[in-house]
């Protein structure tokens, strides 16, 4: 048996579990049937399925999904199950025409073709629940044509049901012809527990309209929504409200508000606050700002720069006894439920006041939610490329006892030993939480500016802002009397730093951060386009521009109300770019979650950055590649730059074969690695010296770290890891004995602050790694001097530095802080035997111009011509 995670009691309620768990090698094998049992040793209605293997067929990550209903915190192991048959039980049908979602009690028929068409199939003496959809957009009629669906059950070991899974995508075309979006609605629905969780996404896949490189809200092919939702009907039936009471950091603050003599507005007397469901006879629901301290945030502006909200948090509407009560309350946090005689829906929305706007009305025995609010001049403004995401929740309560929305979720917390010894994270080890730099990590949920103060300093909450986080390192020197908006989209990859967190501390705040940043990354800053230039489509958005406030072009880098020339080298335009591309958390929430998106997400970004430096194979492509080839492969050499772009380039083809175990990815890694540096290089004509345009190097030399690793641990010793390893100790050499702290240098830098001194983690790193492989005595004992006076170094400015909170200083502690790792991979004192045939062959101009010629197509190259220079397509 294997320790896997700790749950909390759940009451005796079955509450549902789910989460990834790295198995060491040679531990279980695919062809054993696993489950999931208490330290007690009693089964728990669960699946354990593989996700990745080792290279001896071993598992190596595993997808758990159960149920618990254990009344007392309990530990979870994975054990081989006893033989058995297994059969699966079906609980999704496709029949007559429609789909069927079966749970224990619940049965469900979701129209094949009509958009969002659910009812409850009931028998003689129940009244059926209806499903249908709320869309509408400004002046424009939509019809929605089915695309695909897909269905899935999930079956536990045990021969139990867990769930039913739906999936529908649509396809709508605008009255213009010119623009479409498509839709999306999930279905997932819970076997034990009769619980619906509806997933609805919104995605404009139009390009960007282009205007000199700049992405500002109000472009030609934004699309503005005024409804989206589903609209719940349980004829005959009665509506209630109650206060869940799940977000107390959010009543916490309203309280502290009113204490300091904030006006909110709210009438605390109000019956529904009570945590039970009270009966009104007509009730809506407002919210159209988070209700916080800076609600009126410039980070709310529309595409002319205004805020339209006038009052602070949301207005409540109801009828009760044939009594109308007006009140506006700070953050609702609400359980509805639509009940007759015989049966009872709670329904909870997910985010509903952080993911504003939401409107929600129940009348004649409906019930609707809109994500948007219609009563408006402007709808809601989906940009090209922009994804909107809500889900909501509708259970079937069985029980009379109304306390359901009371009930908080439990909490799982992960074994870390587990994870630390099955050497499936890179160079994860406990010690990591001895350093004192974990202090500063800390500060990321008990600082004062901690990250979920951060998102109020800000208000970084909306559909479009939540998730993300806020770029407080970039007010720095701001004078100004209001709120400095920037946005951090996920530099130096926090989501990964959020992930490894929760795994070594177990607390559930990481997990929630990284949740809800994953979310975001994957809905909002990635480009969800295929129908603009190749070198944008599927790319992830920067941060906001430095030393600027984001203004009209929200998650989009450059606006047109930016200042220009603000730095040296300031562009003020442009898409996204090579040097950020950050994967390694979206896999790892991948294997933690099975959340298909992550993986998704890393696969479409290494599409993108591979034709960002490969291009096309068009002549008009390969010109360009030249004309761009300091930062892109050159294609009369086959070079690539030792920067920070192919490091993640290198990353992401690395993180894509940890989810596909598809080799090409590792022999593609190796083949850029040997064309970027080599152990003959001459390393004094790299010019280092110029920190500000050369310290990139480093970056890639944690890439060709993790390349060794991997070919140590996972993929196999190729022909190239050799030569890499060698090229790695050659510039390791360099750094242990000419590299320097960067503010020793201090007048070298355009903006010399402590994000230097946290970027010197990253030399820590790859020296502690090297120290694995050296062989050297004289080289071992130098490389040890460094990272022992470089730890001493940076540990005690960070420590003492006001900057150590910001979010740029935590993200890279969390990225680049590891603690001993010396019993970690391979050494150089026994050289390993080679197992996997690839070698990569010597760049060749003649080859390169012989696939060029065989490859050649006018129709590319027009199509590619169309594509750059959309101005030429027919109107």
């Amino acid at each position: 048996m294997i320790h896997a995670f700790n749950f909390d009691g759940t009451n005796g309620v079955p509450t549902p579990f789910s989460v990834g768990l790295p198995l060491p090698k040679a531990t279980f094998w695919p062809e054993q049937k696993l489950q999931i049992v208490t330290e007690a040793g009693l089964p728990v209605i669960s699946s354990v399925t593989a996700s990745a293997l080792w290279d001896d067929k071993s598992i190596r990550w595993c997808q758990i999904e159960g149920y618990s209903d254990q009344r007392k915190s309990q530990k979870y192991f994975v054990t081989e199950s006893p033989a058995s048959i297994f059969k699966k039980q079906d609980c999704v049908f496709e029949k007559d025409g429609a789909f069927l979602l079966k749970s224990k009690d619940l049965t469900l028929q979701v129209s094949a073709d009509s958009f969002l068409s659910v009812k409850q199939v009931t028998s003689n003496d129940l009244v059926a629940l209806e499903l249908s959809p709320i869309f509408s957009l400004k002046q424009t009629d939509t019809k929605f044509k089915l695309i695909n669906s897909r269905l899935l059950t999930k079956t536990s070991s045990c021969n139990h049901p867990l769930y039913a899974t739906l999936k529908q995508q649509y396809k709508t075309q605008l009255d213009t012809h010119k623009k479409y979006l498509y839709v999306t609605v999930e279905y997932k629905l819970d076997y034990p527990t009769n619980k619906l969780k509806i997933a609805l996404s919104v995605h404009n896949p139009m390009p960007l309209i282009p205007q000199n490189g700049q992405w500002d809200l109000g472009n030609e092919n934004s699309i503005e929504l005024t409804q989206f939702g589903l609209k719940i009907a349980l004829p005959k039936g009665g509506f209630s409200v109650a206060n869940t009471g799940t977000n107390a950091d959010a009543i916490a603050r309203a309280s502290a508000a009113k204490n300091a003599g904030v006006n909110d507005g709210t009438n605390h007397s109000t019956s529904h606050k009570n945590r039970v469901f009270k009966h009104f006879e007509q009730w809506s629901l407002l919210i159209n700002n988070s209700g916080g301290e800076n609600w009126l945030s410039k980070n709310h502006v529309d595409k002319n720069g205004l805020i339209h909200q006038k009052e602070r948090g949301a207005v409540v509407f109801e009828v009760d006894k044939k009594q109308t009560h007006t009140y506006r309350e700070l953050r609702p946090s609400l359980a509805f439920m639509m009940s007759d005689e015989a049966q009872r829906f709670a329904i909870h929305v997910d985010n509903m006041w952080q993911k504003f706007p939401l409107e929600v009305a129940a009348l004649n025995d409906e019930l609707d939610i809109n994500f948007c609010e219609k009563n408006t001049d402007a709808g809601i403004e989906l940009q090209p490329g922009e994804i909107k995401f809500h889900s909501l929740n509708i259970a079937l309560l069985q029980t009379p006892v109304l306390t359901n929305a009371n009930s908080q979720p439990p909490t799982m917390s992960l074994n870390p030993d587990i994870f630390c010894s099955a050497n499936t994270i890179p160079w994860l080890t406990q010690s990591i939480t001895h350093s004192p730099l974990t202090s500063i990590v800390s500060l990321g949920l008990t600082g004062e500016r901690n990250f979920f103060a951060k998102r109020e300093a800000v208000d970084e909450f909306g559909w479009r802002n939540f998730g993300d986080i806020y770029a407080d390192h970039e007010a720095i020197g701001y004078k100004g009397d209001d709120i400095f908006v920037s946005h951090y989209n996920n530099q130096y990859d926090p989501l990964q730093g959020f992930l490894k967190q929760w795994v070594i501390t177990g607390d559930p705040k990481w997990k929630e951060l990284a949740d809800d940043l994953f979310e975001h990354i994957v809905n909002i800053d990635i480009y969800h386009s295929e129908l603009d230039k190749q070198e944008y489509n599927g790319g992830l958005f920067w941060h906001t521009d430095h030393y600027v406030e984001a203004e009209t072009a929200t998650h989009r880098t450059y606006s047109k109300r930016q200042q220009k020339g603000v730095y040296e080298d300031h562009a003020g335009g442009g898409g996204p770019g090579s040097h950020h591309c950050y994967t390694s958390g979206l896999a790892l929430y991948y294997q933690l979650t099975g959340n298909e998106s992550a993986k998704n997400a890393v696969i479409q970004l290494g599409n993108w950055i591979t034709y960002f430096f490969e291009g096309d194979g068009t002549l008009l492509g390969s010109l360009l590649q030249y004309r761009n080839r300091a930062i892109v492969r050159n294609p009369l050499t086959g070079r690539y730059p030792l920067d920070r772009g192919v490091a993640n380039y290198v990353n992401v083809l690395l993180d894509s074969y940890e989810l596909t175990a598809n080799r090409l990815y590792v022999e593609r890694a190796s083949s850029i690695i040997t064309q970027t540096f080599h152990f003959t290089d001459i390393i004094a004509e790299r010019n280092f010296e110029d920190i500000e345009n050369t310290w990139y190097y480093i970056v890639f030399m944690q890439s060709v770290a993790k390349y060794l690793w991997m070919c140590e641990t996972v993929y196999g010793i190729d022909h190239d890891y050799a030569s890499i390893k060698k090229s790695f100790l050659h510039y390791i050499e360099w750094i242990a004995t000419q590299e320097q702290p960067y503010l020793d240098n201090h007048q070298k830098l355009e903006y010399p602050n402590d994000t230097w001194t946290a970027q010197d983690l990253r030399k820590i790193m790859v020296l502690k790694i090297a120290l694995n492989y050296a062989d050297l005595p004289h080289l071992k004992e130098l490389m040890q001097q460094k990272v022992d006076s470089l730890t001493r170094y940076v540990e005690n400015k960070l420590c003492n530095s006001n900057e150590k909170d910001f979010t740029r200083v935590i993200a890279l502690v969390m990225q680049n802080n590891i603690g001993d790792i010396s019993q970690i991979g391979l050494t150089n004192d026994v050289d390993p035997e080679v197992t996997i045939e690839h070698r990569t062959a010597a760049f060749s101009f003649v080859r390169f111009a012989g696939r060029f010629i065989k490859g050649y197509s006018l129709t590319r190259e027009f199509k590619h011509l169309l594509i750059r220079f959309p101005q030429l397509r027919l109107k």
